[in-house]
C-alpha cells in the first residue's frame, strides 16, 4: 500500500507541475509505474483475466512516524487518498491486454485536487527463451490524466507578477507511449529489465484564471485558448491623486510569462 501511494502522490505531482501551475516549461516523460515494467505480461499464467483493486491513503492520522512535524506545512498538506482498479486480460502467452484507472484527491494547504487517471496498454511477446528466464516484450500503450480544475490558494510568480488564487478548467494530458523491453532472471528472486520507449504528448487547459497586484490597484485575470487575458480591476483603487472604480485592461498573456499553447 505505501509503494502504491507513493507512485500515485509522484504521478500526480508530474500532473500538478505539468498542466496545474500553466506557468513552468519543461519536459518530464514517464507513464505510471514505468519503473516496474517488465517483459512479463500481465502474469505468467497462460491465460486468464487478472482483477485489481485498492485504496491507499496519507494524513495525519496515518503519519504513525510524524514525518510532517519536521516540516513548515500546512495542516492538510499532503494529505491524499486515492483508489485504482485494474483489468488485464491475456489471450495467449503471447498476447494480453489491460485497462487501469486512478482517481486521487491530494491536498495541499487549504487546496484540494481531484485528478483521474487511466491508461490502456497491449503486450506482444516477441522472444522468450526455453527455460523462460530471458524475454523480449513491445507493449504499446496511452495513458492520460484529467483534472476539471486545479486550483492554487499560494502565491504563484510568472515573469515578474505574482499571481494569487490561481485555477485552471479542464486540465487534460494525453499520452501515447510504446516499449520494447527485455527481461533477465539472474536468479530466483531477481530479475533485471531494460527498456527502450518513445512516444508523444499533448496537454490542453481550459480557461486560466488568477489574481494580481499592480501599485495600489489588484485585477482579476483570466486568459483564454487564444491566450488572450482579460484584467478586471477587483476594487476601486488610488491611481495618482484620482480613484480608478471601472479598469479594464486586455493584452496578450505572454506579457505576464504565460502561453497556454506552450505551458
Amino acid at each position: 500500500m505505501a509503494s502504491n501511494s507513493k507512485i500515485s502522490r509522484t504521478r500526480a505531482d508530474c500532473l500538478a507541475v505539468a498542466i496545474g501551475a500553466a506557468l513552468l516549461s519543461g519536459q518530464a516523460w514517464a507513464a505510471m509505474e514505468d519503473e516496474f515494467l517488465q517483459a512479463e505480461p500481465i502474469t505468467a499464467d497462460p491465460s486468464g483475466l487478472r482483477v485489481e483493486a485498492s485504496y491507499d491513503a496519507f494524513n495525519k492520522t496515518l503519519d504513525v512516524f510524524k514525518l510532517r512535524d519536521h516540516r513548515d506545512t500546512a495542516e492538510r498538506t499532503g494529505d491524499y487518498s486515492g483508489g485504482r482498479i485494474a483489468i488485464g486480460y491475456k489471450f495467449s502467452p503471447a498476447w494480453s491486454v489491460e485497462a487501469t484507472y486512478w482517481r486521487r484527491n491530494i491536498t495541499f494547504q487549504r487546496d484540494t485536487d481531484n485528478i483521474n487517471s487511466w491508461q490502456q496498454a497491449a503486450h506482444y511477446g516477441i522472444l522468450a527463451a526455453p527455460d523462460g528466464e530471458r524475454k523480449l516484450t513491445l507493449k504499446p500503450s496511452a495513458w492520460g490524466d484529467y483534472a476539471s480544475s486545479l486550483a492554487s490558494s499560494t502565491t504563484t510568480r510568472s515573469n515578474g507578477t505574482s499571481f494569487g488564487n490561481l485555477s485552471i478548467a479542464h486540465a487534460n494530458d494525453v499520452q501515447a507511449q510504446a516499449d520494447l523491453i527485455h527481461s533477465s532472471r539472474l536468479w530466483e528472486y531477481n530479475l533485471l529489465s531494460g527498456l527502450i520507449t518513445g512516444g508523444f504528448s499533448r496537454v490542453t487547459a481550459g480557461e486560466f484564471q488568477g489574481a494580481y497586484q499592480q501599485g495600489n490597484c489588484r485585477f482579476n485575470v483570466q486568459v483564454g485558448s487564444n491566450n488572450k487575458a482579460t484584467a478586471a480591476l477587483a476594487n476601486p483603487c488610488r491611481v495618482g491623486r484620482a480613484t480608478a472604480r471601472n479598469l479594464q485592461l486586455s493584452v496578450n498573456a505572454s506579457r505576464y510569462g504565460l502561453d497556454v499553447d506552450r505551458d
